[in-house]
């Protein structure tokens, strides 16, 4: 099952955050650019 991530919000390079579940807890990263945000 692939899981759909939730879209939240638009990096500074234009591409789209996801929220990830992680061990260390909430983590939004940016599809485009894979930057990570907290």
């Amino acid at each position: 099952m692939k899981k759909n991530p939730i879209r939240i919000k638009k990096c500074d390079c234009g591409g789209d955050i996801y929220e990830l579940n992680t061990q260390l807890g909430t983590m939004y990263q940016c599809k485009s650019c894979g930057e990570m945000y907290r």
